[in-house]
């Protein structure tokens, strides 16, 4: 449970940092504080784990970030750290669920807040509600992308009527992204699905494991297109 009274603690995200460190963001509120991003760090086991002040809050960023920061992803390369999460804005014209990231040398105390969604929602697009849920990995001058993905959270359901599916993005800097493909299994029914994804390597092989639309588990492996 958090440190701080009774509330959350979930969707995280761990990296092993050079120190042999395990590091733990996570999605954190209390019963007083909504939209933070706490972190908390094991020595030795991955079982014990001490907890460290939140190193981010959505009151670091503007309107898009209002209600809640959350689902963080993290990621280390040449001693710079990288923290994904979702930003969602309450209000007319603040784009729903995007995706931002914030990174430096120091993880407890970041030192650039990317101001603005580094892959945002797009109006008549089957991203136009979310760009969220996310997993990165790095290969030969890239970063690569999964991530889930929605149309718009409209009453009277919201986003449990909207249709989920995922996306695939690149990136050189972390900060600017282009989409690469489409998803593997696109959902065309109302409800969520083929969302909540994660990049695994098994046996040299590449994969996608997601939620599918039963709430069950499901992979897909990815492999190179013809020429």
């Amino acid at each position: 449970p958090e440190e701080n009274g009774a509330g959350m603690t979930s969707f995280c995200g761990i990296f092993k940092g050079d120190d042999d460190i395990l590091y733990l963001v996570y999605e954190s509120s209390t019963d007083k504080i909504a939209g933070r991003v706490g972190l908390s760090v094991s020595f030795d086991d991955g079982e014990t784990w001490v907890h460290q002040p939140p190193i981010l809050t959505k009151d670091q960023f503007p309107a898009w970030c209002n209600a809640n920061i959350g689902t963080p992803d993290i990621y280390k390369k040449d001693g710079v750290w990288y923290v994904t999460f979702h930003g969602w804005g309450n209000g007319a014209g603040n784009g729903g669920c995007q995706i931002g990231v914030a990174y430096g040398g120091n993880l407890r105390n970041l030192e650039t807040l990317v101001q603005d969604p580094v892959i945002p929602t797009e109006k008549d697009t089957p991203w136009s509600g979310t760009t969220g849920e996310r997993d990165i990995f790095y290969c030969d001058g890239y970063y690569y992308m999964v991530h889930e993905i929605s149309t718009e959270d409209l009453p009277p359901d919201g986003y449990g009527g909207a249709n989920w599916t995922h996306m695939f993005a690149r990136s050189r800097d972390m900060v600017n992204w282009e989409i690469t493909e489409g998803p593997q299994l696109v959902q065309s029914r109302n409800g969520f699905g083929y969302d909540g994804t994660n990049w695994c390597v098994v046996d040299g092989e590449l994969y996608v494991f997601m939620r599918d639309g039963g709430n069950s588990t499901t992979a897909v492996k990815l492999v190179p297109k013809a020429q």
